[in-house]
C-alpha cells in the first residue's frame, strides 16, 4: 500500500493482486489480458480523463470498490470485461 501501480506488458498477461489495503492505479497496458485483484479496492490516481488499463480481456476483483461515481476506471479493452465488487464504477472507451 502506499504506492501507485505503472505496469505495461506489450505481449505478456499482467496479473497483479494486492494483498492488504487498496490497489491504486495509474496505467496498466497489455497486448493481452488484465487481471487485478485487491483485498480492499481499486482505485485510480488521476481525476483526468486518462485511460487507466488497456488490454484484451480485462478482470477486476475487489472487496470494496472498483472506482467511484466521480471517478470510475477508464478502460480500453479489446475482449470481455469482467467486474466483481459490491461498488463498481467502470467507464469502457
Amino acid at each position: 500500500t502506499g504506492g501507485v501501480l505503472t505496469a505495461t506488458a506489450y505481449n505478456g498477461l499482467i496479473n497483479i493482486s494486492q494483498y492488504t489495503g487498496s490497489l491504486l492505479l495509474n496505467t496498466i497496458t497489455s497486448g493481452n489480458n488484465v487481471t487485478l485483484s485487491s483485498a480492499g479496492a481499486i482505485f485510480t490516481n488521476t481525476t483526468l480523463p486518462t485511460i487507466n488499463i488497456t488490454g484484451a480481456d480485462i478482470n477486476l476483483t475487489a472487496a470494496t470498490a472498483i472506482g467511484t461515481v466521480a471517478n470510475p476506471i477508464e478502460i480500453d479493452a479489446s475482449g470481455a470485461v469482467n467486474a466483481t465488487s459490491p461498488d463498481t464504477h467502470i467507464h469502457e472507451n
